[in-house]
């Protein structure tokens, strides 16, 4: 049963939280309007591909940081359900959206209808969908990739070559890799034993060699009733991989893989290390989460996107698989940057 208990302090923090999901929709609307205007484009420039690639990453970073912070919400909304002793019918809600959406576009129809008809206007129309999923077409001719199969080969010879030999990991492939226009997609979920379980999809990208992780899922390695809600450990989790994968995905597509295994393995001991820098295993992380292990573990970064180049790195941001709490890793990161300066 939801607890219908909750302070002024954490209904305050709940429209906190909403307010900034509300504004990652706005820039997702965004983000969306300009991945359409490039597509619908007359004239494609020398560019285009690139922009295309850039603008749809833009759209799914921004629906990964969503569906991050669409978790952090679960707590505030069903308390808000029962405290006003009514049942949200989603159908209903659901009918009322798509409504909306026919009357804009109506609208907009309208105020376009004493213009010149473009005559590929049917056509755009029919083939926007066909667009949005252009990165995931599979091609019948053979790819020109001199390395068939790039990420399902990576991740094997991580498997096989650098994988940690105290860590009990396992990968399985959901979908096999396929060739895609721009390099290759393929769908896996990594198993690390009695701590977790990471579903990626994961796109190759031949030109920039360069990955995108544009949809993922971190979860408990025992399984749970479908309508369970998520832990709390794994709400938060889910939120630090929205960083870390932002982050290696700037890497070469090998070194981002690589790095990305060995971030998920280092959580083999998520309920068993304390913090490296408190010694304890529970810390108040904040009124949502309340008291949690160690979330972090560091990832080696790179020093031109910490700092000038004169400053002295934190321990933090040159050691992997380190284990902190979030204040502690703050704390530890603030407190080397007074010491360089």
């Amino acid at each position: 049963m939801t607890d219908t208990s909750r302070s002024l302090g954490e209904i305050e923090q709940d429209i906190v939280k909403i307010n900034e999901t509300l504004a990652t929709i706005s820039e997702v609307r965004s983000a969306l309007k300009d991945f359409t205007s490039l597509v619908l484009q007359e004239t494609k420039g020398p560019n285009y591909v690139h922009a295309f690639g850039d603008r749809l990453n833009h759209v799914k970073r921004g629906l990964n940081r969503l569906a991050a912070e669409s978790e952090v919400l679960k707590g505030g909304l069903s308390y808000a359900q029962v405290a006003a002793n009514k049942t949200y019918h989603w159908p209903t809600i659901k009918n009322a959206v798509e409504n909306n959406a026919a009357a804009e576009e109506r609208r907009q129809a309208e105020n376009n209808a004493g213009r010149p008809k473009d005559p590929c206007l049917v056509i755009k129309k029919n083939t926007d969908q066909a667009l949005k999923q252009l990165s995931h077409v599979v091609l019948e001719k053979k790819s020109l990739s001199t390395t068939p199969n790039y990420i399902t080969t990576q991740i094997n010879e991580w498997l096989a070559h650098e994988k940690p030999n105290h860590v009990e990991i396992s990968v399985h492939f959901n979908k096999p890799e396929c060739d895609t226009v721009s390099g290759s997609s393929c769908s896996f979920t990594v198993t690390v034993l009695k701590a977790l379980t990471a579903t990626l999809e994961v796109d190759y990208y031949r030109a920039s060699d360069t990955i995108t992780f544009h949809r993922y899922e971190v979860n408990s390695s025992t399984n749970r009733p479908p309508h369970q809600e998520q832990p709390l450990v794994f709400q938060k989790l889910n939120v630090l991989a929205d960083m870390a994968f932002q982050d290696m995905s700037v890497l070469p597509a090998r070194e981002a893989i690589s790095s990305i295994l060995h971030w998920i393995a280092s959580y083999y001991n998520l309920f068993t290390e304390p913090c490296f820098r408190c010694h304890r295993r529970l810390q108040f992380d904040s009124p949502h989460y309340k008291y949690l292990p160690p979330m972090v573990r560091t990832w080696i970064r790179r020093k031109v996107d910490y700092m000038e180049p004169d400053r002295e790195m934190p321990q933090a941001y040159t050691t992997a698989g380190i284990a902190y709490h979030m204040l502690c890793f703050v704390a530890a990161t603030k407190v080397a940057s007074k010491v360089a300066q």
